[in-house]
């Protein structure tokens, strides 16, 4: 692998971590107000983005520059986890959940733009790469909220959101520089073709014809 994909791949994890330190911290304070249903809530809201953002982010990464995806994915993550430190520091809690959550939700595109873009990137390197790229995705789902954990009732509550946007900060400054192009249009294969004659566009119809 070239140096360009070890920078992709440390820049994707510090921000894919960074994303997840604020967690635990605000699971405490919203515990601290003594409803499980909200604590639940709360809970959810950490992955509820990848639920429901998934598709969208792998129809992006398919129609955009996959480069812009990421550098705009970092710096929302950088604004945002800075807005959910505030929001602690000034006792608001709810406030500061959202933030966090949006943050999740500007991070969920630059892992199907990353991975999209990495023949490019790699060459030949690209299986490597793109094992090492997918396992910091899912490693950073535990990595995070275990660091975030470790500053729990170890000083300031907004220090691990303040320490996540720096993360996303420093992720920003070594993806720098990265060319990550849009997809090149393409027409139509003959089986495709074939099945928006007589079928008309549709996901269904095209799996039924594959």
């Amino acid at each position: 692998m070239n140096t360009r994909v070890r920078r992709v791949l440390l820049a994707h994890g510090l921000a894919a971590a960074g994303m997840g330190l604020p967690w635990p911290v605000l699971l405490v304070l919203v515990d601290l107000e003594g409803s499980p249903l909200l604590l639940g809530v709360a809970g959810a809201a950490r992955l509820a983005p990848y639920v429901v953002l998934s598709w969208w982010s792998g129809r992006l990464a398919d129609r955009r520059e996959r480069a812009r995806i990421v550098r705009l994915s970092l710096v929302a993550r950088v604004v945002l986890l800075l807005m959910c430190a505030a929001a602690i520091a000034a006792g608001q809690t709810w406030l500061a959940v959202a933030a966090a959550t949006l943050a999740i939700a500007a991070g969920t595109p630059a892992y199907p733009a990353l991975a999209a873009g990495m023949p490019r990137l790699a060459g030949a390197a690209t299986p490597r790469a793109t094992s090492l790229l997918v396992t910091v995705e899912v490693s950073s789902f535990v990595v995070g909220p275990a660091l975030g954990g470790l500053a729990v009732g170890r000083g300031p509550a907004p220090a691990p959101a303040v320490v996540g946007a720096v993360l996303c900060f420093g992720a920003a400054l070594l993806f720098r520089g990265t060319v990550l192009p849009a997809p090149e249009r393409v027409e139509p294969g003959h089986v495709a073709a074939a099945v928006l004659a007589h079928e008309g566009p549709g996901i269904w119809p095209l799996l039924r014809a594959n």
